[in-house]
Order: structure tokens, then sequence, then C-alpha cells
């Protein structure tokens, strides 16, 4: 089952296709998406992809993007081309993960296969490029063909990449009765108009969907000229890093956050690091932590069923010709006869030695539980159960940690654990400077695709770290010159050390604000003040002293607006608003010229469309059935056999199935009927068709909700009879330990008391209505409240969506203030009256407990007012 982040971006993305597709506006579907997704319009950059959709979409390392890059293939196959079936390029970075996506891909029971099967009704062939030299012509035509290759093999300055063009006289059928304007841009037999027939030219034939995994090893001028040549229909990205600056950037379309994964249990989080100078005691420690992780597991098992058993990755040193290192075999000998670690719990995964390959390490009656390796392990590999990432291999920079750091972020089962330990993952790295330690994993989980706020966030100092008092080693600072120390105190000078010959502060300990000051004041250069207060503040970050009311375990909560449906008392939210009586298959079935256009000349029953490119085609009778006997599928379909495709393609997740049978054979018959229109014409639009009838049965649906919230709120008259109203507040909601955004804050103000220590982003009207609200003094906290995340935010129910209100402050008399934002030339449309409606008569119900304003722009005055502790107004 999807996540709903991930739910969400393939929302965005169809939104996006579906609008390409309309509009034959590429860039203009950018801008309007990326306006409602990041609330502002993004620039699109074309690649040379002249209005072909070229999008990406972002998730950090732990986020699922294979099985979104599935799912993408049939919003992208059927919402944009319009297509029963398509060929797919599926480009990945290494033959390691080639192999690990094509098993995964062919294996029926696989999710990332069972995502294609939904859309394609199990007609899917997975291939790989050599495979594909050889597809025939009714394969492409009765199956979506995904080939799944590396950058490497369609690059004509490689060998591998020379033998999909050259010719191959078993693709032969696919050149037969081809029309001039498909030869025409076809690679030729040297001196002659003939087509080869390649692979290459097949697919570019079939004008392909792109999906291109690890995207950010796809940024080269010649990848783009290989993609620009086999013709593609769109292009899809999927990245945890993607390039957001210069020709070749990418166009993200959908990004995720590190909090979204934890909030779905994607991730482990923190991890908890701890830096010990001497090697032997790093690998110890962390095999004592794999110990006492293996006797947590043991309960989880025991309460919950679910088997862990903690895997640590060790990192070792590179061999040396010049000197001794910390090799594999050193750390291979001290687990063995120092720590007494049976011989068959340890693997060692080199490029020499692969003695995890063909090992299922999530059974349980593998015994494997430490692995060694250099310097990382193959691209793609997985293993939810490593838990500890150990190093005692310096950590030089992000790079020698990144993807190794990686493997241990992913939770087993994705689920959330029942014993807190089993929900983090755990670093040991032998290293006698912390600060630099911590500042090198932070780093590299950056480079791992997560925000820099988020990623020291996500790193958290071991309890026992701090038992080991002088913990950060030689932190140095750099001075234009030394200051004088006669007065500073004893206490101060055993922290610190000055080195002379470098002009350096060393920094051995943790120093307090009143010591930094004391430094700060000895110092005569103001580049030197400026350096000591810079890396004091990066320690602090990474310290994390100040806590926000959330750590400090304060509460945030308020009512939620009840409702007695049925005799019983429940949350108000969509599920009650369609009136009992309701019946999709007694509503409207007549869709008018407006809403399904006919295209059809009375006189020859010819048709008049667009292409995906935008390109004007007209169509007589004689190509219609050309057209139909061309696809397998569509040539043998009858009404019978519309009907069913159409309901299958128009399913909708809150009206009963039998329902929107009956409905679709009523519209069929009417179109047939009322409007002349024949089967054959209907088939060969049918995506046409499903798109009218999808925004017919939503647009009735949504109606129906409209209905059953005004008879809910209105029950007379049109007038609120409070006394008589079926609605009531309880049942608070309280703001959970996790703030899953999207995106964070990250402008200039400072401010201290929002609830978490993170803020979801803000544009800059919201940036100075939460200024005012974070320096009143009658203000004890306050929270950004996100939208969309239903679970860990407020919201009240509207009759088309759920309504997420700016700000939730918490007065210091206890009192709660709702607070919604909307700009002077939105205030009065009817989104903003019914949502200003609904908080009204919430804030109604709380006897004075809470109080709602919707300010009209920057209403400051009355902002001030409704959060001063005697407002001059009553707000509820």
């Amino acid at each position: 089952m999807l996540k709903k982040y991930q739910i969400r971006s393939l929302e965005v993305l169809t939104s996006f296709l579906q609008n390409c597709s309309s509009n034959k506006n590429v860039e203009r579907a950018y801008s309007q998406t990326t306006q409602q997704v990041f609330r502002q319009h993004g620039v699109y950059n074309d690649a040379g992809f002249s209005n072909i959709p070229y999008v990406c979409l972002r998730l950090p390392t732990g986020g699922g993007k294979t099985v979104l890059a599935a799912y993408s293939v049939g919003i992208a196959s059927k919402e944009f081309l319009g297509r029963d079936f398509s060929l797919v390029i599926w480009l990945v970075p290494s033959n390691q993960i080639l192999e690990q996506t094509y098993d995964a891909l062919s294996n029926t029971h696989h999710p990332y296969r069972i995502a294609l099967n939904q859309y394609f009704n199990d007609s899917v062939e997975v291939l790989k490029v050599d495979e594909a030299k050889s597809i025939s012509k009714g394969a492409l035509q009765s199956n979506t063909t995904i080939i799944i290759s590396t950058f490497a093999s369609w690059r004509v300055d490689r060998t591998d990449g020379r033998k999909v063009y050259e010719n191959n006289g078993g693709l032969s059928s696919h050149f037969e009765n081809l029309k001039s304007f498909q030869i025409e841009n076809l690679e030729k037999i040297e001196g002659t108009n003939k087509p080869i027939h390649s692979l290459a030219n097949v697919v570019h034939l079939n004008n392909p969907i792109f999906i291109i995994d690890e995207a950010h090893n796809a940024r080269t001028e010649l990848t783009f000229e290989v993609i620009k040549r086999l013709n593609p229909s769109c292009v899809i990205e999927y990245t945890a890093t993607p390039k957001t600056k210069g020709s070749d950037r990418s166009n993200v379309l959908f990004s995720v956050s590190a909090a979204e994964l934890k909030a779905e249990d994607m991730i482990k989080m923190p991890i908890e690091l701890i830096a010990i100078p001497e090697w032997q005691n790093t690998l110890k420690n962390a095999v004592e932590k794999q110990k006492e992780l293996e006797i947590i597991s043991k309960r989880e098992e025991e309460s919950t069923g679910e088997y862990i058993r903690p895997i640590v990755l060790i990192q070792s040193q590179h061999d040396s010709k010049t000197e001794s290192t910390i090799n594999v075999e050193e750390v291979k000998n001290f687990l063995l006869n120092t720590l007494n670690i049976p011989a068959d719990q340890i693997a060692v995964a080199t490029g020499k030695d692969r003695e995890i390959e063909g090992k299922d390490l999530l059974s349980s009656s593998e015994p494997i539980r430490f692995i060694i390796t250099k310097q990382a392990l193959k691209e793609g590999w997985d293993c939810p159960f490593a838990y500890i990432f150990c190093s005692v291999a310096k950590v030089n920079s992000s790079k020698d940690v990144e993807q190794l750091l990686g493997r241990v972020l992913r939770m087993p089962n994705v689920k959330k654990k029942a014993n807190q330990e089993l929900n983090r993952a755990y670093a040991f790295v032998s290293s006698n400077n912390f600060f630099e330690t911590a500042r090198n994993l932070t780093d590299s989980l950056i480079d791992s695709g997560f925000t820099s706020k988020e990623a020291s966030e996500l790193i958290e100092i071991s309890k026992s770290q701090l038992e080991l008092g002088r913990f950060f080693g030689n932190v140095k600072i750099s001075l234009t010159e030394l200051p004088d120390t006669s007065s500073v105190d004893n206490d101060l000078k055993n922290k610190i050390e000055f080195l002379p010959e470098n002009s350096e502060l060393v920094l051995k300990e943790n120093i307090t604000e009143e010591e930094k000051n004391t430094l700060i004041s000895i110092c005569n250069n103001k580049a030197d003040k400026e350096n000591i207060e810079k890396v004091y503040n990066e320690i602090q970050s990474i310290l994390k002293v100040k806590l926000s009311p959330q750590k400090q375990g304060k509460v945030l909560s308020l009512p939620q607006l009840l409702l007695n449906f049925d005799g019983e008392t429940r949350v108000f939210d969509d599920e009650v608003l369609i009136p009992l009586d309701w019946n999709l298959a007694s509503c409207d079935y007549k869709l008018t010229d407006s809403e399904f256009p006919p295209k059809i000349d009375s006189g020859t029953k010819g048709l008049i469309d667009i292409d995906s490119f935008g390109k004007a085609y007209s169509y007589n009778a004689s190509t219609i059935q050309e057209e139909l006997s061309s696809i397998i599928i569509s040539s043998t379909m009858d009404k019978n056999d519309l009907i069913q495709w159409l309901v299958r393609e128009c399913r909708h997740q809150s009206i009963p199935f039998p329902q929107v049978i009956v409905y679709i054979n009523k519209v069929i018959d009417n179109l047939i009927e009322t409007r002349s229109l024949e089967v054959s014409h209907l088939v060969f639009m049918r995506f046409k068709l499903k798109e009218a009838l999808k925004r017919k049965i939503q647009s009735l649906f949504v109606q129906a909700k409209k209905t059953g919230y005004q008879q809910l709120l209105f029950p007379d008259s049109g007038v609120v009879k409070e006394e008589l109203t079926p609605f009531s507040v309880g049942e608070d909601f309280y703001f959970p330990e996790l703030y899953p955004a999207s995106s964070f804050y990250n402008g200039s103000i400072k401010f201290s008391k929002h609830f978490y220590n993170s803020i979801g982003d803000m544009n800059t009207e919201e940036e100075e209505c939460a200024h005012i609200i974070d320096i009143s003094p009658n203000v004890e906290y306050w929270v950004r409240n996100i939208e969309r995340q239903e679970f860990h935010s407020f919201w009240l129910q509207t009759s088309t969506d759920k309504f997420y209100p700016d700000f939730i402050i918490k007065l210091t008399d206890g009192t709660i203030v709702i607070i919604e934002y909307k700009g002077s030339d939105r205030y009065s449309n009817d989104d903003s009256k019914e949502k200003r409606f609904i908080g009204e008569f919430y804030a109604s119900l709380t006897n004075g407990k809470c109080r709602f304003k919707m300010l009209n722009g920057k209403e400051w005055t009355e902002l001030n007012n409704i959060i001063s502790l005697n407002p001059k107004t009553k707000y509820d």
C-alpha cells in the first residue's frame, strides 16, 4: 500500500500530465503545477525536448523511488498518451541496479510489477537490451514493453551502444508499410532513404516513455542527445539529489522531506552517533550495541510477531603497500579472536570477496550479523536489518560514508516498532574529533538527498558520548593573531589550547556561552571574533542545546469538530457528507457536446483530433478502421468490452462499484441512441471518453457532498441553529511528535516560540504574520499548521476538502487562537467564505476556549487584538 507522500507525488504527476495532454503546453503546465505544489511558479527547462514533458520527482534515500517509477509508467501511458500499451525505456546507472530492477519487475508478485499490472491488465513484458533485439511488432502492440538498460547501452560511442543502432533482420516487420513522416527522422542506410532495421529505430517509431533512475548520474550533453535521438514521448526522472541549476537542471515537480518519510515509518530516525578515538573500542561498542538491539528485537518479536536481526555494517580501511592499515583482515581477526564473534556471523563484501551475494539476509535462518566492506556495498543493495554503521576508517569526507550510512536508514517492514530503540539507527566512528565527524556525517546525509536542516536533525549525540568527557576532540579555529589569555580563568584554559605556529585556537571540550563570550572579548580582530561565534554556533547546532516546546514535553492540543451522525458522535469529515439516499446510477447520465465533443462529420464520419505534440490530424472512416486494426486490444472491442474497460478505468474509491457499472451503461446507451455515435468511434476515442466520464462522475460526487454539507449545517431556512445543531466539540487533537512538512522555512527571521524545532515553509506575508505571533508576550508557543497531513495537523471539513488553517497558537492563559492568512484578492471568493464560516462556527461551539480569525491581508492590528489576553472584539 502506498504511503501518503507517494500518493500525493503521483497525484501531482497525474495532474501535470493531464494538463499537458489537455492544453498542449508543457511549460505552462509545469508553471501551474509548481505554483500549486511549491507556491511559486517554476521556470521550465525543456533541455532540448520540444514541448515534451520532462520532469523530476525528488525523494530522499529510503523514499521508495522505484515503486513510484513503476506507477508513473501507467500514469504517463493512460493520462498523457492515451494508450492501452506503451514502450518504456527504463534507464539505470549500473549493471547491479539493472539486475535488481529487472528481477523485481519480472516477478509478478513484486510490488513494482503489481503496480504495472494494475494499469495494463497483466499485459507487461520486461526485457534487457539483448532480449529486445528480437522483439516482434505484435508484442509491442499487445503489451506494455519495458526495456531496462544502463545509460551506456544507447551511447553510440560505446560498443554496447553501437549494437542497438545496427541493422537486424529480425526486426524487419516493424518497418513494413511505414508512412513517409514516420521514415523521415529514422536512421538511414548510408546513401539511401531506407531506414536501418535497428532496435534504436524501432524505439524511435514507438515514441517511448523514458524513466530515468538516479537521474543525477545522467546530466551529460551526450546523454540528452541520446534520449532525443530515440524520440521520447515524455521523460520522468527520479533521484534524491536533482541538479537544480544550470542548463542541464532537472524540472523538480514534487519533493519529499525526511520528516514525511519518518511519519510514514519509511526510515529509522534519528541516527545516534558516538565517536571513539581507538578503533578497537569503536568496534567493541558497535558489537555491544548489536547484542543489546538483538535482545530488544526478541522482545519485539514476542509482542508483535515481527522478526528482526540487527546487522552491523563495518567500514574498514583500504589495503596499503606502504603502511599498516586497519583493513578487512584486521577487522575480521579482531571480531573473531578478540570479541569472539562466531565465523558464520561475519561476511566480507568487497570487490574480491562477495560473501553476501545470494544470501537472504532477512531470513530467520541466516546467521550473518556483521558485514565488513571497504568503501561501499554494491549499488542498490538494500537490507532493512542494517541498524548500525561502524567505521574504523577515518571519516574524511561525506563521500566516504554516504552510501553506507544510507544503508542503515531503511525501516524493516516499513512499520514503526513497539520498542523505540528499533526506530532509530546507530553510528560508531573511530575518531578523536566528534565535531568533525558529526559535520561529515551530516554532509553525507545531504548528499543522500536530505536538506541541511534535516541532516543536522538526523544526527543525535549518543548518551555514551557525553560520558566520555572531552569528546569534541580538536576543534580548530583559525585566528589572525593570538590573544592575551592572562585574564582567562583556569577552567576555560583547561578546555582550550593555542597553537602559535598556526595561529589556531583549539577547543578540546565543549564550552559554555559565557566562556565563548570571554574568548571573543580577548580577541582584537573582528574576523577572529566572528569565526569563534560561527564555530560555537555550529557546535550548539549539533548539541541541540535549545529544545523546542515539543521536545521539552509540552503539549499543544485543541478540540475537534464532532457530529452526531446516526446516533454516533464522530469527527466531522467527508465520510458523512454524502446523503444516505444518493446513488450515482440515478444521476444525470447525459454527456453534453461540451463535456464530450463529438468530433464527427456527419457526411463522411471523419474525425479531427490532436496528437500528443499538438498537431491536428484528420481521419476518415477507413483511417479509423486502419488505426483500430493496428491496436490489437481495440480492434476486438465491442460495446460490452468498452463498458468493462471504462468501468475499470473510472473506478471511484468512494462510490459503490455496482453504481458505477449501471451509470456507465446508461452513459454509453445515451451516446449511441441520442447522439447517434457508433461503438467504433467510441472505442477509438475511449481515452477522451474516459476522461469525460471521470470528470462527470467527480462533478456529481462533489455536488452530492455540497448538498450533504448544506443539509448538515443549514437544516432549516439556510440558518445554523446552534441550539439544535448535531455538532459539538471534543476528542482533542494533540499535535504529535513528528512534524512532516514537505518543505521547510529557511528565511532570515529566527523564531523562538515555534512548537517544533522546524517550521513549515511560508510565503513572505505568512512569515510577517508568524513574526508578529512569535514576538507577542501573550503567546506561549505556536505551530505552522501543515497541509495534507490529517494525522499530524489540525483541520476542519469543508464541502470539498479539508481546511488546514495556517497557524495554531496557544496563549499564556491557555486560550487557543486559530489564524488563517488570506490575501485581499482571495478573501471574498467562495472558498474563503466557506472556510471563514466553518472556522467561526467551530469557535462558537468551544465556549471561549478557541478563537478563529481569517485575516484580510495585513490586518496586523486585528492579529494583535485576537492574540491579546483580553481582546476588544469577540471572536468566538
